[in-house]
């Protein structure tokens, strides 16, 4: 149930991070863009291998 509740946070914070990357303003260098998507791509990955290892528990 903790990693449903979290799920719905983790998904509104990868929707903010795409938002931030099409937003010229809040991220206008190339580094600051590239910074954004590799945080964006661990966390995902992080949260997907949490969801996985939880799955595995259950079973």
């Amino acid at each position: 149930r903790d990693i449903e509740q979290h799920t719905e946070r983790v998904a509104s914070v990868l929707t903010l991070c795409d938002v931030l990357l099409h937003d010229e303003d809040a991220c206008s260098s190339d580094g600051e863009n590239d910074s954004i998507q590799q945080t964006t791509q661990r966390l995902d990955q992080r949260w997907r291998k949490i969801c996985s290892l939880s799955l595995e528990r259950r079973l």
